[in-house]
């Protein structure tokens, strides 16, 4: 179990660190879970869109962001 929660850490690690070099903005740098990751894309690019061309283009499904920033922000899991 141990082993399983230090690869959900890893994995969290390396999509923050991931998500900013291709300039999106965390939801959060202060409350990290390690089971998923919120983020706004980059400047001029859609959230939603951004989800639907992975899922098309690359098989790679995100979630979309929920309350006030449904159609803003996207959700990257890592379990």
């Amino acid at each position: 179990l141990e082993a399983v929660y230090a690869r959900h850490n890893r994995m969290s690690r390396m999509t923050r660190s991931v998500l900013k070099v291709l300039n999106c903005k965390l939801l959060t740098e202060k409350y990290v879970a390690y089971g998923v990751t919120g983020a706004f894309p980059p400047e001029g690019i859609d959230a939603d869109n951004l989800r639907k061309t992975l899922l098309t283009n690359h098989g790679i499904r995100i979630a979309a962001g929920q309350g006030s920033t449904k159609g803003k922000a996207f959700r990257v899991g890592h379990m």
